[in-house]
């Protein structure tokens, strides 16, 4: 029995509201952040005039990213494969969101304030905390989409199936997205990719190769002199 349009939508919409979750928790614990901040810069003389909630900026660009998806006919949260009959989440709008800069977790929620005592390190955060923000202010499809894709690819160790995800899933989302221009750059880029994985991997197995050789030379020459050892007490006697 093929799935039907209602269990996508329940999909989309259970994935979209455990992303905003997400997002309204970092809201929230910015919104208690932002005035902390702006008080310990206030106190070590750090001229600040505006201080962006981060999860607002999130949840911005978020909404945008689903808006532009929505126009193309596409949804930024689920992808139903007719050739297999089964729904998941859209590959190219998984890569927006799994992106560090966009993904929740990690990097934001670890800026609590600045340090109270240290200007120079109080500074260091506040260039970062603004960083991450323009960042993901600036976000945008034509510029970032294809290095999202090549991450995402990367992180989740899905470099042998590559031609697959290209055919199947990202090609036909950029096609419907208006962004057929990314394709042969998507492709170089995984190809460079590929490239640097190769090499890292050949470097590491010279490495592992040229270290079993090592050890088993000293292996042999401890052994050697083992028994020269034993021949010299045989000579003894």
């Amino acid at each position: 029995m093929s799935i039907s349009e209602k269990e996508i939508k329940e999909y989309e919409e259970k994935y979209r509201k455990t992303l905003y979750e997400k997002f309204n928790i970092v809201i929230s614990a910015q919104a208690e952040n932002v005035p902390r901040i702006k008080s310990i810069c206030k106190s070590l003389n750090i001229d600040i005039n505006d201080l962006p909630n981060i999860g607002i900026t999130i949840n911005n660009k978020v909404t945008e990213m689903n808006n532009i998806f929505k126009q193309s006919g596409v949804s930024l949260f689920a992808n139903y494969n007719e050739k297999y009959d089964f729904v998941s989440t859209n590959f190219v709008g998984d890569a927006i969101l799994r992106i560090r800069s966009l993904f929740v977790p990690n990097t934001v929620t670890e800026l609590t304030s600045p340090p109270q005592e240290d200007i120079e390190k109080a500074k260091s955060y506040l260039s970062e905390y603004m960083g991450i923000d323009e960042k993901i202010w600036d976000y945008n499809l034509k510029d970032n989409l294809v290095q999202s894709i090549v991450t995402s690819i990367r992180d989740q160790h899905l470099s042998l199936n590559i031609p697959e995800l290209l055919n199947e899933y990202i090609e036909p989302t950029l096609k419907k997205l208006g962004l057929e221009e990314l394709i042969p750059q998507l492709q170089e880029e995984l190809s460079k990719s590929q490239d640097a994985k190769v090499t890292e991997t050949m470097k590491q197995s010279e490495i592992e190769t040229k270290t079993s050789i090592q050890q088993n030379i000293r292996g042999k020459n401890a052994t050697q002199s083992q028994n020269l050892g034993d021949t010299d007490i045989d000579e003894d006697r």
